[in-house]
Parts: C-alpha cells; structure tokens; sequence
C-alpha cells in the first residue's frame, strides 16, 4: 500500500514540475515579430542574407 502511495505522489509531483516549467517557458518566449517589423527590419540591411 505505501508503495502505491509513493509512486502516486511521485507521479503527481512529477507532472505539476512539468507543468510549471511549460508555463514559464511559454511566459519568456517573445511575441514573433508583424509583418511590418520584419519590413522595417530589412529594409536596411547591410548588403547581406542575414542580419
């Protein structure tokens, strides 16, 4: 019986960890940019494929 209350916890413990950490990741990750930012942003580009 305490094993099977173990592994529960541990699997509860486990998946709330991972879910926090997804939300945080999704949290720092910037918006991608419009489509008028990526036109300012190469407008001037320096003669080159990537800035």
């Amino acid at each position: 019986m305490k094993l099977i209350i173990t592994t529960i916890t541990l699997a509860v413990g486990v998946g709330t960890a991972y879910l926090l950490t997804r939300t945080k990741k999704r949290a720092a990750r910037k918006p991608p940019m419009t489509f008028w930012e990526l036109y300012e942003d190469n407008l001037y580009a320096d003669c080159g494929l990537f800035d």
